[in-house]
C-alpha cells in the first residue's frame, strides 16, 4: 500500500487586481491591488470615505467597478451569472455596520432568513441556528426580538446570521463602530474565536487602527481611494507598542495588583479607571491566562494605542489631534 500525503495549498481566498470604481466623475477607488490569503484576518483601516466599504461591497458584486479584476477562490466576480454569484455568495458572510437585522423578527427568525431563502429543511435551520447561537453566546435571546438587545448583543446575532451558510471567510464592515469598548473586546473576541475555531478567513474594515491591533495577522491603509500601505501584526508592533493595559473591575484590583507582584512583573496603576500596564516585553496572553484562572475576568486589555492612531495619521500625511 502507497501513502500519499496531501498537503493543504496556500492559495489565495481573494485576489484584487487593479480595480477602479467611480460614482460619476468621482473616483473612489484607483488601482487597488490585494491579496487575501487563507485563513487569515485582515484589517483595512481609512478614514470615512477613503473607500473601506466600497472594496467590500465590490469584492461580494453588491457594487460593480469598472475596471479591473476581482477573484473569489479563483472565480472572476465580475463575469459570473445570476445563478454563480448567488451560489458564490454562500462563502462570503456579510457583517455591516449598523447590524442589518430585521425588528419584527425574533433572533432566531433573523438567523434562519439565509437558510429560508435557500430552502434548508426546518430540522436542519433548527440545529444550524441554535449551533451558531450557541457559538457566539445568545442562544439564551433566540425568542427576544432585537429592539431588546444591547448594541454587542445585536453585533452578534448578526454575525451568527452571517454564519448561517458556513462561509469560508467573513468582510466585516466597521462592526463595532457603534459599540462600547467592553462589547468591541467581545466582537473582536468572537472573529479570533472563528478564525481560530473555524478556519474562517476575516476581511474586517475599521477607522481606528487601535481597534484592530491584535486581532488582525495584516493590514492594509486605504487613504482617498488608493491602497497606500500595508505591514504584518508583527511589524505594526514594533512600531507602536508601548505596553500592555489591562482594565478589570474595581473589586479585581486587590487579586490583580497580588498576582503581579507574587509573579515579579513590574506594573503601574491608574486606579481611578482600574487600569493596570505592564511593560511590552512580557507574555500578555499567559497573564491573561493566569488572571482569569484566579477569577478576575478583564473589562478590556490590549495594547495602548494612543500611539497607534498617530503612527495611521502619520502614514496618510495628516495629524492626529
Amino acid at each position: 500500500l502507497f501513502f500519499i500525503k496531501v498537503y493543504r495549498k496556500e492559495y489565495k481566498m481573494i485576489e484584487i487586481k487593479e480595480v477602479n470604481k467611480f460614482y460619476g466623475q468621482n473616483q473612489v477607488l484607483t488601482d487597488i491591488n490585494l491579496k487575501i490569503n487563507d485563513g487569515e484576518i485582515f484589517g483595512i483601516i481609512g478614514h470615512s470615505g477613503a473607500g473601506k466599504s466600497t472594496i467590500l461591497r465590490c469584492i461580494n458584486r453588491l457594487e460593480s467597478f469598472d475596471s479591473g479584476s476581482i477573484y473569489v477562490n479563483g472565480q472572476d466576480v465580475a463575469n459570473l451569472d445570476e445563478k454563480s454569484l448567488r451560489n458564490l455568495r454562500k462563502d462570503l458572510g456579510m457583517i455591516f455596520q449598523h447590524f442589518s437585522l430585521l425588528e419584527r423578527k425574533t433572533v432566531f427568525e433573523n438567523v434562519a432568513l439565509p437558510m429560508e431563502c435557500f430552502k434548508y429543511s426546518k430540522e436542519e435551520i433548527k440545529t444550524r441556528v441554535e449551533e451558531l447561537l450557541d457559538l457566539v453566546g445568545i442562544l439564551d435571546k433566540k425568542d427576544v426580538k432585537p429592539r431588546n438587545l444591547s448594541g454587542g448583543q445585536k453585533q452578534r446575532v448578526a454575525i451568527a446570521k452571517a454564519l448561517a451558510q458556513d462561509p469560508k471567510f467573513l468582510l466585516a464592515d466597521e462592526p463595532v463602530s457603534s459599540l462600547d469598548e467592553k462589547n468591541t473586546t467581545l466582537i473582536m473576541d468572537t472573529f479570533k474565536k472563528l478564525n481560530k475555531e473555524k478556519d474562517i478567513t476575516v476581511l474586517i474594515s475599521s477607522h481606528i487602527l487601535g481597534e484592530l491591533h491584535k486581532l488582525a495577522t495584516r493590514y492594509g491603509v486605504i487613504d482617498k481611494g488608493r491602497l497606500i500601505k500595508e505591514f504584518t501584526a508583527k511589524e505594526l508592533d514594533e512600531k507602536t507598542e508601548d505596553g500592555f493595559e489591562i482594565k478589570v473591575k474595581e473589586g479585581d484590583i486587590q487579586n490583580t495588583e497580588e498576582f503581579l507582584k507574587e509573579s515579579n512583573i513590574e506594573y503601574s496603576l491608574d486606579s481611578e479607571k482600574c487600569k493596570f500596564t505592564i511593560s511590552k516585553e512580557t507574555n500578555s496572553d499567559e497573564i491573561l491566562k493566569q488572571i482569569t484562572a484566579k477569577g478576575v475576568i478583564p473589562t478590556a486589555y490590549g495594547f495602548k494605542n494612543v500611539d497607534l492612531e498617530d503612527y495611521f495619521m502619520e502614514l496618510i500625511g495628516g495629524k492626529h489631534e
